[in-house]
């Protein structure tokens, strides 16, 4: 609270044990980026947490710099002689369009023979890369760079703390015993895990990988902080535990499956589109 005052025993000079005063007001905003460490519980417990959901059914229009691409068009000499040699290259007005297009496409731009839809971010940085690679006629090294930099990510996703959580969240789901009966939408059922079974499934995972020993026991809480911050709601199950709730469920789960799933799992929960267009990705399953 802002003024309030922290009595704290303090050794003077003389020796004497003397109370002391101290202000210790200090708002902090902590960033826990996901896929990092959660937040402590001692920090969480006196927090207001603002849980930040990327939409799943809008996607952020792709917006290259312009002025940048021009620089880098004058500034390659290669490019310069290309267009020095061969009038006919000189389409930069067309090239940048068509880029812009390719990687927006719904369906994914052709990498070696598969599609492949680059998330936001990894647009936001190939964009104005490659309209100048298809300019020299290099796209296809820098579209290939990308996608196993894509992949690569991914995969640190699924190996984060993050990832665990949901891979532990999907086994909790599946000892569900009505799992068998839902066809497609079993992830229904989520509504009658709790996190403390979501957490044993957790600390097994964290066993195999000999991240923890087989007896050690990772706190619900943490777990908890750890659903939430796919996006998950939480309802009261007892005075220590939480069930997932049913608001919003389906989009929520659908972007954390887009994301830590495996390929087993998209295939099984996200439908058909969702196979089709490859393992990270489900246009249209979000709504």
């Amino acid at each position: 609270m802002r003024g309030a005052t922290v009595q704290r025993a303090e050794k003077s000079d003389g020796g004497r044990i003397e109370p002391q005063s101290y202000d210790i007001f200090a708002p902090v905003v902590y960033v826990n980026q996901v896929g990092g460490r959660s937040i402590p519980e001692e920090v969480a417990n006196r927090s207001i947490s603002i849980t930040m959901v990327r939409s799943g059914d809008a996607t952020i229009p792709i917006i290259p710099d312009y002025g940048e691409l021009r620089e880098i068009r004058d500034e390659l000499y290669t490019v310069k002689w290309l267009w020095m040699s061969n009038p006919k290259v000189l389409r930069f007005d067309e090239i940048y369009r068509e880029a812009l297009e390719e990687l927006q496409s719904p369906e994914g731009i052709e990498i070696d023979g598969r599609k492949v839809r680059f998330s936001s971010r990894c647009r936001d940085i190939l964009g104005t890369m490659y309209a100048a690679a298809k300019m020299c006629g290099n796209e296809r090294a820098v579209l290939r760079y990308f996608s196993e930099m894509q992949d690569a990510s991914a995969s640190e996703d699924r190996d984060s703390d993050m990832g665990r959580a949901f891979a532990a969240m999907m086994e909790a789901l599946r000892s569900q015993d009505e799992f068998a009966l839902f066809r497609g939408r079993e992830y229904e059922l989520l509504t009658k895990v709790t996190t403390r079974s979501i957490a044993r499934k957790f600390e097994e995972l964290k066993a195999l990988d000999g991240e923890i020993g087989q007896y050690e026991r990772v706190k619900t809480i943490a777990v908890t902080e750890l659903v939430k911050a796919m996006g998950f709601r939480l309802e009261k199950a007892s005075h220590n535990t939480r069930t997932i709730s049913p608001f919003r469920l389906r989009p929520t789960f659908m972007n954390a499956l887009m994301k830590y799933g495996s390929e087993e799992q998209i295939t099984a929960f996200g439908g058909e589109q969702a196979a089709a267009r490859g393992p990270r990705w489900a246009a249209g399953l979000t709504g």
